[in-house]
């Protein structure tokens, strides 16, 4: 089985492309109709403050093409391995 992971930004797509410096929601939907065929499709959401409204994120995440999400939280930093 194959699967796909998509980070997705925030509930909008002008907030989530200007948040990724590029255009490229459009082209999500249309890939995700290609993943679907290969296996699940995954969006992987960071919890921030770029999503203002948690109830329009299901709606957004399904017109995408999405099937199931997790969420992440943005690192401000990393812990040093030894």
């Amino acid at each position: 089985m194959t699967s796909v992971i998509m980070s997705i930004d925030a509930h909008d797509v002008a907030k989530h492309e200007k948040n990724r410096a590029c255009r490229c929601m459009p082209e999500n939907t249309a890939a995700n109709e290609v993943f679907a065929a290969w296996g699940p499709d995954h969006a992987s959401v960071t919890a921030s403050k770029l999503i203002e409204d948690y109830d329009k994120l299901p709606e957004f995440l399904t017109r995408l093409g999405f099937t199931s999400c997790t969420f992440s939280y943005p690192l401000t930093s990393l812990a040093q391995v030894t």
